[in-house]
Parts: structure tokens; sequence; C-alpha cells
């Protein structure tokens, strides 16, 4: 039940106000296009990481699962090794591309990818209903409640979501660059953090599990120009501030044995989880 305060309205406003929200949101498979190299050797560079957030899964050989925001398969391909059958959701022809190849390394052949927007899925009429829904990091819905509702709705047994609990990874150069221009940090609004996630939750009648663990990552790039154009495409930066971001990066990159630049952050995450009544 809503209260006073309606936190799925506020979502909304803080969503909307972020920096190219409106293009990613309607289109967002040609923004994820264009990461899906990165994030591919983003996701094999941080494999413990991957581990950490399968393990939390609740995984039986009879399950059929449906993975939202699947992307290149980080966690669908583990999840094919012990489920039933997955269907892996992405907007991004580009990361189920790499989900595909990923699964044929492995052999396995139960599952199937369908390249759409959650927002634009019916269920339970386009995809049916399954044991177990996972959403990764992939809750950047403008109307988060529907979204929401609609997992609930595909899940039989339970819904398992994995979020920012804080401030998301911060690299620190929105910061650096302010500081070198004298002036306070232009940092666009972060993401809302799982407590957000929990109290739309509440709102419609769904009481969820959290646990919170933190999180060691590194960024892979093949040279500090790469990751200066990973900020400009996540309108961190503006181009006049590319070359303060070039010596930033060539700074703070640390390079790992096998000759791989790598940047380290660390950030908090939750594990969202409820089940439901099926007796």
């Amino acid at each position: 039940m809503k209260g006073v305060f309606d936190h799925n309205e506020f979502w909304k406003f803080h969503l909307s106000e972020r920096p190219g929200f409106k293009d990613k949101d309607e289109n967002p498979a040609e923004f994820w296009d264009k990461m899906a190299a990165h994030y591919e050797r983003s996701s094999f560079r941080n494999t413990e990481n991957n581990i950490r957030d399968f393990l939390h899964l609740d995984i039986r050989p009879e399950d059929t699962i449906l993975d939202i925001g699947a992307g290149n398969g980080r966690l669908s391909v583990p999840m094919a090794s012990k489920a039933s059958f997955v269907t892996a959701l992405d907007p991004s022809g580009g990361m189920l591309e790499r989900l595909e190849a990923n699964m044929s390394k492995t052999g396995f052949k139960n599952y199937k990818t369908i390249c759409s927007r959650w927002e634009d899925i019916s269920v339970p009429k386009d995809i049916g209903v399954y044991d177990l829904v996972v959403c990764s990091f992939a809750l950047g819905f403008y109307d988060l409640r529907a979204a929401l509702e609609k997992m609930d709705k595909a899940a039989f047994r339970s819904v398992c979501l994995f979020w920012f609990a804080g401030k998301k990874h911060d690299d620190g150069l929105v910061s650096h660059i302010a500081d070198s221009k004298w002036h306070e940090a232009d940092e666009k609004p972060p993401y809302p953090d799982y407590q957000y996630v929990i109290n739309v939750l509440h709102e419609i009648g769904i009481f969820a599990d959290v646990t919170i663990e933190t999180y060691y990552w590194k960024y892979p790039f093949e040279s500090p120009d790469e990751a200066v154009e990973q900020a400009l495409l996540f309108k961190k930066i503006g181009p006049e501030d590319r070359d303060v971001a070039y010596n930033y990066y060539l700074d703070r990159l640390e390079e790992e044995d096998d000759g791989t630049l790598v940047l380290r952050t660390q950030a908090d995450q939750a594990f969202i989880k409820w089940d439901k009544n099926t007796d």
C-alpha cells in the first residue's frame, strides 16, 4: 500500500535527472552495444565477484530461470550449468551475441535468448513463468514499481535482485576535474540505492530479505584513451575535459601481470530476495 510518500515517483525523478537517461531508456540497445566489448573483458577480470553473486542463488536442478538484463551471460552461463533451463533477456543484441558465444564455449544448450526491453514484455503471454527470476544490476527502469510487479508475476518460487548499496562505483574522476577547475564537483545524480527498491517493494506488499556486502572491482582498459572514451559515453565528463581525464587515468591505471591496465574500485552492493507463497 502506498503511503504519503511515493517512493516510485521519487525513483522516477532521480532517474530523469541523470544525463542521457532519456536516450538510454528509450534505446538501451545502442548504449549497451557500445559497451559490450568492455563489459565482456570486465566480466572475466572479476570472476571472483561473479562466483560470489552466483552462490547467493538457490538453484535446483529442475529449475527454470529468467535472467533479466543478462548481458554477456556472467550469471546465465553458470546458472545453465546447474538449472534445467535459462532464458536470457537483454535489449542489446551485442550483449546477447557474446552470451551465446560463452554458452557455446561450455557446450550448454539448455537456454534461449530474447532481445527485448523488460518493459516491452507481457507476462505470462510473451515469456511464461519461471521458478526463479534474476535481475543483476539492471534495475534502471523508469517505472520501477511496474517492473518489480512484473518480475513477481513471472516468478513461481523466488525473485533475486542485485543492486547498489550507497554510492555506485566511483573512480574519483569527476571530483578530480572539479578540483582542477577550483569548483565543487558537478556530479550527476546517483541511481537511488537499494533502500528505494525495498521501499517500492514494501508499497506493493512484498517484504524482501537483504544482504549487504563489499565488493572489489577491477575495470580493464587497453589504454587511458579507452578509459576517457568510456567516461564520455557515460556523460561523466565533457569533451573539454578530455586532456585532464587522460592524465588522471594515466596516473591511476595499474598494470597487471598479463599487461592489462586496470582501474581498481570498491563498492557495497545489496542482494535482495523474496520467496513466493507456493502453498
